[in-house]
């Protein structure tokens, strides 16, 4: 669990609390029992589950739901059988739009001491071992963490106007990054630019490998922590043919 919890509301009869968190790239729902043991997942792990609230029954919540191809919506969600129901239609025209495809991707950081986990949307029409130039996103934080939010969204980085532009985008959580741990998130303290920085490279030596991105045709951005590591990175390589910094 990433140790980092919101506090929900309590269990009718007093056992247990609810909680919201981040879980790797997902938000989730728990159960925290208040005897100390383990937390339970309410929710699936896919999307995020943000603002919710949960009857006092506690079998069915109600909150804001969004994945990669979805727009955000208030949703409710049956705790007992995880049957969702769409109840807003505020942005039924962004889902008229198709998103191109985004996955979780995971590598091995260049230590071993970690498995590090990315999103990559892929452009439009893409074709398998077709290579594509790359635009390496970095977030900020750093204890931020990309997540399963929706890619058509309006923002400082428009991802599916990127993709609809040809470019294959390559989100990382390195080392440092919320969603993983309280380990995690502190293991770049006094490090920022090194063991990060090979964690973010190794996910670009993967799509390379993997002959989705072309080693020729490199991008990076990022806003915020993303900024200082763009400054950092192009002082450690000169593999990236543009670099764009923000707020570093």
């Amino acid at each position: 669990f990433d140790q980092n919890p919101d506090l929900v509301g309590w269990a009718s009869d007093g056992k247990s609390i609810w909680i919201g968190e981040p879980f790797k790239t997902t938000r989730m729902i728990y159960s925290l029992p208040a005897d100390g043991k383990s937390p339970k997942m309410l929710t699936p792990v896919n999307g995020l589950y943000s603002s919710p609230s949960i009857n006092k029954k506690g079998d069915f919540v109600a909150c804001i739901f969004q994945d990669a191809s979805t727009p955000p919506d208030i949703m409710t969600l049956s705790l007992v059988d995880q049957k969702i129901k769409k109840l807003s239609s505020v942005n039924d025209d962004f889902a008229k739009m198709k998103c191109t495809r985004t996955e979780i991707i995971t590598w091995k950081s260049k230590d071993g001491k970690y498995d590090i986990e990315g999103l990559i949307t892929y452009p439009k029409n893409y074709q398998k071992n077709r290579k594509y130039p790359l635009i390496l996103n970095i977030h900020g934080g750093p204890a931020g963490v990309f997540s399963q939010s929706y890619t058509g969204t309006g923002a400082i980085y428009p991802l599916q106007a990127f993709a609809d532009q040809g470019y294959v985008i390559l989100r990382p959580n390195p080392r440092g990054s919320g969603g993983y741990g309280a380990d995690f998130r502190n293991a770049n303290h006094n490090d920022w630019g090194f063991g990060d920085y090979d964690d973010i490279m190794a996910g670009v030596d993967k799509l390379i490998a993997d002959n989705i991105a072309h080693p020729d045709s490199l991008c990076v951005t990022g806003w915020s922590y993303g900024g200082y590591m763009t400054s950092m990175i192009i002082t450690k390589t000169n593999r990236f043919k543009a670099a764009v910094v923000g707020a570093g």
